[in-house]
């Protein structure tokens, strides 16, 4: 009977160990898909920064050519402003 028992009681012990051991695995697997989460995310971040960043960069080239498209306007204009008085200037003297 004694026999039965130790069997028994060491038949529990193996099955504890085996359940302690699925247990330390399960959490070791939930730790790395934690540790796995937690880089995705990282990545996430960093992904939501650079597209931050391209696109100030976009806004700050468009203003660019648009400050460009406008200083080319203005010269222009006052050419043919200075073009326009100096030709009346011109004919005023002539007359």
């Amino acid at each position: 009977m004694r026999r039965n028992v130790a069997l028994c009681l060491a038949n529990e012990a193996k099955e504890v160990l085996r359940l302690a051991e699925e247990s330390a695995v399960g959490l070791r697997l939930e730790m790395e898909v934690a540790e796995k989460l937690r880089l995705a995310n990282d990545v996430n971040v960093k992904l939501h920064r650079s597209n931050e960043a391209a696109r100030a960069l976009f806004l700050a080239k468009e203003s660019k050519m648009a400050l460009r498209l406008a200083i080319e306007s203005a010269e222009a204009t006052a050419r043919t402003k200075d073009q326009f008085i100096a030709n009346m200037s011109h004919e005023l003297r002539t007359r």
